[in-house]
């Protein structure tokens, strides 16, 4: 039964294909953690896209990604996360800026090297985490993106009041036709 909590994620990329423009992008992600025995992480971000509606200069559409963030001291943060996402595209310009509020399912292990018996000096979480993203993207090529900038804040519900992940991102979307 541990599988029905992936079930909202599996609908969501089962709808992508719907979409009028679907983007894949892959990009790298540092990430400032507020939490007991932790500093920077960093690591691979990968996902997808779907844009369907258009309102004059605004497309809505869905966004899935996950991302694999890995930091000294056996500190490290997996998730994947899916939601709505609005973009600005302006027809002068190669440049569309975009914003999103994703929820889902994240792993936190944070502590140092364990020890013999005791294991790590803090713990494991798997918690329902949720970001709020703004970011840039610049056309370079036909089909081709560059993701200039995202930044993200991040709420994981099993660590605190004051652990917000905040992450940097920067990539490659290719636009599918």
């Amino acid at each position: 039964m541990k599988f029905l909590k992936f079930l909202p994620f599996l609908l969501l990329l089962a709808s992508l294909p719907a979409m009028a423009q679907i983007g894949l992008y892959s990009g790298y992600s540092a990430s400032k953690i507020n939490a007991p025995h932790a500093d920077w992480i960093s690591g691979p971000i990968v996902g997808a896209y779907g844009d369907k509606g258009h309102i004059s200069f605004l497309t809505t559409g869905l966004d899935m990604r996950g991302a694999f963030l890995f930091g000294g001291d056996y500190t490290h943060l997996f998730n994947v996360l899916a939601g709505p996402r609005l973009a600005f595209v302006p027809r002068v310009v190669p440049l569309q800026p975009y914003a999103e509020g994703l929820v889902g399912l994240g792993h936190y292990v944070s502590g140092s090297q364990p020890q013999v018996g005791r294991g790590p000096a803090n713990g494991t979480y798997d918690e329902l985490e949720y970001q709020v993203i703004g970011g840039m993207d610049l056309n370079v090529a036909p089909h081709v993106d560059w993701r200039v900038v995202e930044f993200s804040y991040s709420g994981i519900s099993g660590l605190g009041l004051s652990s917000h992940p905040r992450s940097v991102i920067m990539g490659i979307v290719v636009r599918l036709p």
